[in-house]
C-alpha cells in the first residue's frame, strides 16, 4: 500500500501506480496497466532486456517509450534471468523510469542477487521504485545481505519523484528513496537476512517504506 503523500504524488503523475489487493494485487488492474513486460523464461529475459529502450541517466535524449512496470510474477524465472535484466539496466539506463518491479513466484535463489542489488544501488538504476515483490521465492541469509548490502552506503543517488520526467537532480540521499511497499514474504529468511535488512534500514536506505511482508520465513525472536 502506498502512503497518503506517496498516493497524492502518484495521482498528480502522468502515469498512474494500479491499485493491489491481496498479495500479488488485482488480476484485472493488473492486466489493464501500461508498459507492462512478461516473459515465460530465462531465455526470454535475456534476449529481451538488451533491446529495452535506452534512457540517459539524467533526463537527455529520453525515448518516447519510457518502461513503468514489470510484472514477472510466475514465471520460472531464475537468477539467470533477474541477472540479465539488471545489467541491461545498469548499461542502458531503461529501468530509470520503472516503478514497479514484481518478480514474486519465481525461482530466484542467491546468484542473481548481487546484480539486484546493484541496479537498486545504482543511480541510474531503478531510482524512481516505489514497489519491490520478491515474495515466494528461494532467497536466503546470504542473497538478502547482496541485495541490500549495496543499499547500506548510499551512492550519490537522483532524487527526482517518481513521476518526474525531467533531468534529475543530483545530490547525497538515502538508496531506494520513493520505495513504500516491500514485499519479501515467504522466502528463507533467517535472523542474518533480517538484521541485513535491519543494517540497511537504520542507515537510511528506503526510508518511505510504509509496507514490509517478512510472513512465511524463517526467523524468530533474534530477527525481532
Amino acid at each position: 500500500a502506498l502512503s497518503d503523500a506517496a498516493a497524492a504524488e502518484a495521482a498528480r503523475a502522468p502515469f498512474s501506480v494500479p491499485a493491489e489487493s491481496g498479495r500479488h494485487g488485482n488480476p484485472a488492474n493488473r492486466a489493464a496497466a501500461a508498459n507492462k513486460l512478461a516473459a515465460a523464461d530465462d531465455d526470454v529475459v535475456a534476449v529481451a532486456a538488451p533491446s529495452l529502450p535506452s534512457h540517459h541517466p539524467l533526463g537527455f535524449g529520453a525515448p518516447p517509450f519510457r518502461l513503468q512496470r514489470i510484472q514477472l510474477a510466475s514465471n520460472g524465472l531464475s537468477d539467470a534471468g533477474v541477472e540479465a535484466l539488471c545489467l541491461a539496466g545498469l548499461s542502458s539506463g531503461c529501468l530509470a523510469f520503472v516503478h514497479a518491479l514484481i518478480l514474486c513466484d519465481n525461482r530466484i535463489r542467491g546468484t542473481g542477487c548481487p546484480s539486484l542489488g546493484a541496479c537498486l544501488a545504482a543511480p541510474h538504476g531503478m531510482p524512481r521504485l516505489v514497489e519491490l515483490s520478491l515474495s515466494l521465492n528461494r532467497i536466503d541469509d546470504d542473497g538478502m545481505r547482496t541485495v541490500v548490502g549495496p543499499l547500506t552506503r548510499p551512492p550519490k543517488s537522483q532524487l527526482a519523484a517518481p513521476h518526474q520526467a525531467g533531468p534529475l537532480r543530483l545530490g547525497w540521499g538515502a538508496a531506494l528513496p520513493w520505495l513504500s511497499a516491500l514485499r519479501l514474504d515467504s522466502n528463507r529468511l533467517s535472523e542474518r537476512g533480517i538484521k541485513a535488512l535491519a543494517k540497511a534500514l537504520a542507515g537510511g536506505a528506503m526510508p518511505r517504506v510504509t509496507a514490509l511482508d517478512l510472513a512465511g520465513n524463517r526467523f524468530g525472536d533474534d530477527g525481532l
